[in-house]
């Protein structure tokens, strides 16, 4: 596919004023108080991916500096927070997909994947716990689903090679680890591939589109089909009809990626203590660019890893971008400037103000699609919903106890000796999951059912309608004889 392979990176990055590199995780590290921050409470959790909802990090941080730090800095130990290099050592063995390459016994399960309530905790025991092959089989069952082997022609052995090598790069934590990333990739092929009430078919020849300009082939271009809902009833559509196999696969291997190597702890705090991906990413999205960063490289570092290998050069770049413009789009950081773009696309005409024919507005839609997916689940059973704050608390209580040990005041609701969980949640649900879902469905591109109204309803709505008709008839008689009364005077 023309990309570049095993290339070697030099992981010292120098310091621009100083000339100094990046200290080793055994080594003792300073970090500046430019950034020094007493975190404020904001609409900005972190509850997904990259989110400082708790934390402000252009706020200063406190505390007592120890007596051997120089003027001005604050010296911590970084090993608790260092995060991975981005390629692999070339002496390291590559992660090859254990055999069977799928794994038997899972049907009972995996035939549920087109339930929102999808019981994925469930799965996570059959596929051996935490450590476990829950991502590459899921993602494995979604890509056969859709037909994308076989669009693309990926090869199957690369493919669990790579995804395996993927579930193993993300960390045995609380929350944004593979199960996080699993239940992701399930919640956007279900909003892509379920029906959606109203939604239109796009009308093209032989059902593919044509995108001669950018040298796509009309392969990358066609349309999927899920087939555990093949036929879509008279007055139902859905994304995967309007929304070309190769964005949706770039959407999908986006959602399996998106946490890889996340160190359960949020972008404020990787900047608050200059954590070496800070300062390569000038601490902006720094989580949101490692995890696209690392994940691409693990995918560039192996030859076993390239299942995009039937690709052409044009669509392999294309899908890389997309791919790369997915996962930045979950830095909650910028989320309000997504819903604005939004809300300003969308307005009051709904999914008639998207122009499915314009490439940049349905990237729009898959980045508002993998948001929604990212904080899915205070949209789940109260079961599920449960199981996912247990995760998240417990993974913001581990951050507040570090941030105890650093001499680093301990963020809003991350200090576990005076919980709030309730309030954590009615904040998040309030700021940032329920304007994004009304958003979402405004638009009209929510799964879900055309319901009838009962029969009382109904009729009450008919004789509130008459009512109506009648108030407006009576109020334009009034006006005539108004106008009339005073033309004759």
């Amino acid at each position: 596919c023309g990309r570049p392979f095993n290339n070697r990176l030099n992981h010292r990055v120098e310091s621009v004023d100083k000339g100094d590199g990046i200290p080793h995780p055994d080594e003792r590290a300073v970090a500046s108080s430019d950034y020094d921050s007493t975190y404020d409470s904001t609409y900005e959790t972190n509850h997904s991916d990259s989110s400082d909802f708790a934390q402000n990090e252009e706020e200063g941080e406190g505390g007592k500096k120890p007596p051997e730090a120089r003027e001005g800095c604050r010296e911590y130990l970084a090993e608790g927070i260092i995060l991975h290099p981005l390629l692999p050592s070339p002496e390291d063995k590559p992660i090859l997909a254990p055999e069977p390459l799928v794994m038997s016994g899972l049907e009972p399960l995996m035939s549920q994947l087109s339930n929102w309530n999808f019981p994925i905790f469930s799965l996570v025991e059959k596929t051996h716990s935490k450590t476990g092959c829950i991502l590459s089989q899921v993602s494995y069952r979604l890509f056969e689903d859709t037909g994308l082997f076989e669009t693309f022609r990926i090869p199957v052995q690369e493919f669990m090679n790579y995804f395996h090598a993927l579930e193993n790069g993300y960390r045995v934590i609380p929350y944004h680890n593979r199960i996080h990333a699993t239940d992701v990739l399930h919640a956007v092929w279900y909003l892509t591939t379920q029906p959606v009430p109203g939604l239109p078919t796009l009308l093209t020849e032989n059902g593919i589109h044509i995108d001669s300009e950018n040298g796509i082939t009309s392969g990358a271009t066609g349309f999927l089909v899920s087939k555990m809902n093949s036929v879509l009833e008279e007055g139902y559509g859905s994304l995967a009809g309007l929304i070309p196999g190769l964005e949706l696969m770039a959407l999908y291997v986006a959602a399996a990626m998106h946490d890889y190597d996340h160190p359960g702890r949020t972008n404020a705090f990787l900047v608050a203590t200059s954590a070496p991906q800070a300062l390569l990413y000038n601490d902006r999205s720094v989580l949101e660019n490692h995890h696209a960063a690392s994940a691409w490289n693990l995918f560039m570092s192996r030859p076993e890893y390239n299942f995009l290998v039937n690709l052409e050069h044009v669509e392999f770049k294309r899908f890389r971008f997309l791919v790369i413009e997915a996962i930045l789009a979950t830095d909650l950081k910028k989320h309000f400037d997504f819903l604005a773009e939004f809300n300003a696309k969308v307005g009051d005409e709904g999914v008639s103000g998207i122009d499915w024919t314009n490439e940049n507005d349905r990237l729009l839609v898959c980045q508002m699609c993998i948001k929604l997916a990212d904080v899915n689940g205070p949209l789940k059973c109260k079961e599920l919903h449960l199981q996912w704050t247990e995760g998240i608390v417990n993974e913001f209580y581990e951050q507040g106890d570090e941030e105890a040990s650093l001499g680093l005041p301990i963020s809003p609701f991350m200090d576990r000796s005076a919980p709030q969980l309730a309030k954590l949640q009615e904040s998040f649900i309030t700021h940032i999951v329920g304007p994004l879902c009304s958003s979402y469905d405004s638009a009209a591109l929510m799964p879900g059912r055309w319901v009838d109204p009962p029969e009382g309803e109904t009729e009450l709505e008919e004789v509130k309608d008459e009512q109506d008709t009648e108030e407006e008839e009576v109020d334009i008689a009034d006006d005539d004889a108004s106008t009339s009364s005073d033309t004759s005077r």
